[in-house]
């Protein structure tokens, strides 16, 4: 069913290449998993995405070593 009105994120948002609807999707997931939320800071680059799931990645790695 095809809705006039509709528009899709990837839309909104004017990703035009894979590697931005893959780097958005990456954070987004990132975000949401470790509950860290998608607060008023975020990243807008694709460098700032996959630099920002590193460090949530660590930090996971970091936290699950000391616990």
């Amino acid at each position: 069913m095809h809705n006039e009105y509709y528009e899709s994120w990837i839309i909104r948002y004017n990703f035009v290449d894979d590697w931005d609807i893959y780097a958005a999707a990456l954070i987004f997931t990132m975000n949401t998993v470790t509950t860290i939320g998608y607060g008023d800071k975020y990243s807008t680059t694709n460098i700032e995405k996959i630099y920002t799931f590193f460090l949530i990645y660590l930090g996971m790695i970091v936290f699950a070593m000391i616990r």
